[in-house]
Order: C-alpha cells, then sequence, then structure tokens
C-alpha cells in the first residue's frame, strides 16, 4: 500500500505590518517587498500564514465566508485576495514554500481560518526570534518550529470544517437571499432544492441558528419593515406590496400578530423610533433622519456632537454587547459574511445593502425599506442642485473635456479612484472626464471604488487636474511624499501646471455627508485659482 506524499512546508520570510483603522483589501503583492519572494517559484507554491496581534479587527478571504480573528492563524495560497476590517492592528505574513510539488496541502484549509490550542502569537514571535540571531543553528530551529505550527494548522482545520458544515452555510445563503428578495413571492421548498437540501433539514437547521423557522423569520423582517413605512405616506395596500405580502388583509393579520395592533392603529399611535445596529452605512441613515442606535468605529467621522448617544461598536463585538442594544434590524454591507454575522442571528433580522451600489443607489434602497423615500429623493435633489451650482461657478475653470484623477496611497500601495468616492465628485458631479487609460480599466472592472497602480504608471491616469490624498497613516504619509518627489510626479504636465491638489483623507469616505462636504472642498480649491 502506498503512503500519500507529504507537502514539506519550508518558511521563506517574515513580516510584521501595521494596519490602519479601516476597511481594505490585502494582496500579498503589494505587502512584501519583492527582495521577500523566494526566486524561481511559482504562485502554485507558495502559502501564506496571516495572524492578527490585535483585538480590534478581523481578516477575511473574499472568495470564502471564513473569518481571521485575534488568535487565529489563516494559511492561504499566496494569490488569495483578502480583506481587513476593523481597528488599528498588527498583521504577521510567513511566507512559506510548498517545496514538494507532487504533494499539496489538503483542500480544506486553503481559505480556512483556524484556531490553535496554544498562543499563536507568542509561537510567533519566538519562530521570529530565531530568524534574527543569524545563524544556522537557529534557523534551522525556526524551520522546525514553524512545521509544528503548519501541522498544527492543519489539524485545526479538520477539527473546523468539522463544526462547519454545509447545512450552515445553506442557512447563511438562505438569509441572503430572504434579505435581497423579501419583497417577492417565496418558495422555502424550492430554495431549500436549491441549495441542495431536503426541506424538513433545510428548516431544523434554520431554526437551530436563528431560533425562528424560515417563514417566521422572513415575517419578522417584513413585519420590521413595513412599520418603517408605516411612518410614509403610503396607503396599507402599497406597505403590504413592498413588505412582501400577497395582500393588505394577510397583512393586516400578520401584524397584528406580531405587534397586538393593525396597521392603521400601529400608524395612528406614536411610533417607538427603530433600534438599527447598522454595520457601515450610519451616514445614508443619518441624511435619512433615522439615527441608528450603534454603528461601527470607522464611521465616527460622520457623526457630530448630535450623535453621542450612538454606541460605537467594532466587527469583534459579541452577542451579549449586540443583544443589550435590543436591535429591531442589524444591517451590514454584502462584502461582510454572514459568518461574521452568525452570533448576531438571534438578536434581529438582518439586511443587507450591496457593496457595489453607488451613493444614490444605496440611499433609495435605504429610503423605501425605511419608509423614508422621500427624505432620500429629497437629499439626491438638493445636492443635484448643489452640483449644478457648483458647475455654473466653476465654467471658466473647467474646460471642454478637461480630464481629471485622484490618488491615493494605501498600505503602501498607490491607488486610483474609479468613478465611486473622489469619483462620484469629480465625474458626476462637476463634469471632469476620466483619463483613457482609467475610462478603458473601468470597462473591465466594476464595483471597485479604487485600482492598485505602479507609481511609473501615474503617468497613465493622470488627468488635466490631479488630487492626492493626505493620508492617516505615518507610513502612507512617508510613501505620498516619495511619491511627490519622484520624477514620476514631478514630470506631470498638471503639477508642472500648478493643477495638482492635497486633500484629507478625512473627505474620501462614499457616503451622502462626506461627499457634499468634497464637493464643496473641491470646488473652493478650484475657485481659488480663478
Amino acid at each position: 500500500m502506498s503512503v500519500p506524499e507529504t507537502p514539506v512546508m519550508a518558511l521563506t520570510a517574515l513580516i510584521s505590518l501595521p494596519l490602519p483603522s479601516s476597511y481594505m483589501p490585502l494582496n500579498l503583492k503589494e505587502l512584501l517587498d519583492a527582495s521577500l519572494m523566494p526566486a524561481n517559484s511559482s504562485e502554485e507554491e507558495l502559502y501564506v500564514c496571516y495572524a492578527l496581534a490585535g483585538d480590534e479587527g478581523v481578516l477575511l478571504p473574499t472568495e470564502k465566508n471564513r473569518r481571521h480573528e485575534q488568535g487565529y492563524c489563516m494559511i492561504v495560497p499566496s494569490r488569495t485576495p483578502l480583506f481587513y476590517l476593523g481597528g488599528e492592528n498588527t498583521l504577521t505574513c510567513l511566507l512559506f514554500k510548498n517545496w514538494n510539488r507532487a504533494a499539496r496541502p489538503p483542500h480544506d484549509f486553503y481559505n480556512a481560518s483556524l484556531s490553535l490550542r496554544q498562543d499563536v502569537l507568542k509561537h510567533i514571535d519566538h519562530i521570529a526570534s530565531l530568524i534574527n540571531r543569524s545563524n544556522s543553528f537557529h534557523a534551522a530551529e525556526a524551520q522546525q518550529l514553524f512545521q509544528q505550527l503548519y501541522w498544527q494548522v492543519v489539524q485545526g482545520s479538520e477539527l473546523q470544517d468539522e463544526g462547519r458544515n454545509e447545512l450552515h452555510e445553506a442557512v447563511e445563503a438562505a438569509i441572503v437571499y430572504m434579505s435581497r428578495n423579501y419583497h417577492q413571492a417565496i418558495s422555502f421548498s424550492a430554495l431549500a432544492k436549491q441549495l441542495g437540501l431536503p426541506h424538513w433539514k433545510f428548516g431544523a437547521e434554520f431554526k437551530k441558528l436563528t431560533g425562528k423557522t424560515p417563514i417566521d423569520y422572513l415575517t419578522a423582517l417584513r413585519i420590521q419593515l413595513s412599520k418603517q413605512q408605516l411612518q410614509s405616506a403610503l396607503a396599507i395596500r402599497e406597505v403590504a406590496q413592498q413588505a412582501g405580502f400577497r395582500d393588505e388583509f394577510y397583512f393586516s393579520r400578520r401584524f397584528r400578530q406580531a405587534t397586538g395592533h393593525s396597521p392603521t392603529e400601529y400608524r395612528a399611535s406614536p411610533a417607538d423610533p427603530p433600534r438599527i445596529v447598522c454595520l457601515q452605512y450610519a451616514a445614508e441613515l443619518i441624511t435619512l433622519g433615522v439615527r441608528p442606535v450603534a454603528t461601527n468605529l470607522h464611521m465616527l467621522d460622520v457623526l457630530d456632537e448630535d450623535d453621542q448617544d450612538v454606541v460605537r461598536i467594532d466587527y469583534s463585538a459579541t452577542s451579549e454587547q449586540i443583544m443589550q442594544l435590543a436591535p429591531t434590524l442589524i444591517i451590514y454591507p454584502s462584502y461582510m459574511p454572514l459568518v461574521r454575522l452568525g452570533h448576531l442571528l438571534h438578536a434581529a433580522p438582518c439586511l443587507t445593502i450591496d457593496w457595489e451600489d453607488d451613493m444614490y443607489t444605496r440611499l433609495r434602497k435605504l429610503g423605501a425599506v425605511l419608509g423614508r423615500a422621500k427624505e432620500g429623493e429629497a437629499w439626491i435633489q438638493s445636492y443635484e442642485h448643489l452640483a449644478q451650482s457648483w458647475r455654473h461657478r466653476l465654467r471658466e475653470q473647467i474646460g471642454d473635456g478637461e480630464t481629471a484623477a485622484a490618488f491615493i496611497v494605501h498600505s503602501g500601495q498607490l491607488y486610483v479612484y474609479t468613478d465611486h468616492h473622489a469619483g462620484h465628485v469629480l465625474y458626476y458631479s462637476l463634469g471632469f472626464k476620466q483619463p483613457a487609460a482609467l475610462k478603458d480599466l473601468l470597462r473591465q472592472t466594476t464595483g471597485v471604488k479604487w485600482i492598485a497602480i505602479q507609481p511609473k504608471q501615474i503617468g497613465q491616469f493622470a488627468g488635466d487636474r490631479i488630487f492626492i490624498v493626505q493620508p492617516s497613516d505615518p507610513q502612507d504619509v512617508q510613501q505620498t511624499e516619495r511619491l511627490m518627489q519622484s520624477s514620476y510626479w514631478r514630470e506631470l504636465e498638471a503639477v508642472k501646471q500648478g493643477r495638482a491638489y492635497i486633500v484629507a483623507e478625512s473627505l474620501m469616505h462614499y457616503t451622502p455627508i462626506i461627499v457634499e462636504k468634497l464637493l464643496g472642498e473641491i470646488g473652493q480649491r478650484l475657485l481659488s485659482q480663478q
């Protein structure tokens, strides 16, 4: 009987990187210096073991619903895209190579996040201290310790995958589906079949994870959203239709069962304000006149002194912390896998908003589900009038066909903004054109806020006017200064003509409140050159 060949893993580099308080994509080639990449290695041979030092963030593989927090190790192929969410943190990367090309690691842990039974950070720190001693004996000991770490991760993967099965993932997929299609007729038999499960098994697992049957969960979501819509001028029939009930009579019966009041009685009585935990879209809610009871830490810049009662949370908030807030609805972005919200499913119905949506679409969707459609349209019209006013005031400054582009250095990587964030102000609000290279790139890429480029490529994407973000992270500040001192920057025609502008990073959030501020900031800067 033949014995399967065993992967032989050799540690080639170890590096620790600071992460700012943000939500950001990560890429190995952007994180590591080229000198640290082993020569003559294909992407199929290279893997990375990631570990987070702090407890205020999570690392998510964008292709799988797996989370990675403090005390966990994640091993993935080097080409795997990742996404970081949370506060300031330190990311340790252990790059290693599979020297036995005939053998590959078990597929179960390619995108798995694995908890070890010992202190992960101390183990990695020990490996780092041995590497830093720079002699063959300690290097060999470091390799031995790394092999132990590697096999513990593999073993931990098998244990974790036993607990996380296809039934769990099917429930998560069903919740996302309900969140996006609650206003339509939903057949749970058809949904279970689509997910490849018997109807009875799907229902049993759903109740196990959420505390409700699928129909009860969907009804609770519809009732909660209809409460908000009843505060609008919509007829009861229209509220029932938009909330997904087949007719107003069935809606009234289910509404009374849930609240003790008919929809008409509820509308006539003073309504309690919704208790919404909003994991990203606080600015949209505030624009609509809805105050969330809690939002995530990096949305603090959209809250003012009138919002001190809004609880600040992060992505590692426990179910106990959320339950204490007594939420009636949890709103979260589509880039956040429900595995991060699994412990919240008992707290309240969850509603997802597509991260790829532009600002107007997000505002209209939230306005519709919260009964604030008129408020949403009013803000959009107000912003459009403001943009039109700025275009009129700047008609002497912005020529026909004039191009513009905005750039930012984030975690050491140079990015050019697309048609979201600064691009919304430049292209939609002020009427600048996109540089040809950016326009060509956007034909191939949709739903992203920025695209990574090399400093030597900045000339291809620069427009007649360029805007560079002043970052808040000290290392990014240094990188930006080096860029602006380089020949790539100094040779740009916009720089030579005095048409390059520095903009604060705090103005780069793609939210109604911040975009309006950015429009005024850029407008004033251009007007001052009259």
